[in-house]
């Protein structure tokens, strides 16, 4: 397998933070979505696709 162009220790920390921000911002909402209730139990996979 080859080498990524970008620093994989880097990505992780920066997708975690993101992830994880979001989360709380869904979580503190008093006025969810059914979606964003969803999102939080399964987070975003971003392609549509099903999680299980």
């Amino acid at each position: 397998m080859s080498q990524p162009p970008f620093d994989v220790a880097v990505a992780h920390r920066w997708f975690a933070v993101e992830f994880n921000n979001r989360a709380w911002d869904l979580v503190e909402k008093t006025d969810r979505t059914a979606d964003e209730a969803v999102e939080i139990a399964v987070g975003d996979e971003g392609d549509g696709g099903d999680v299980f």
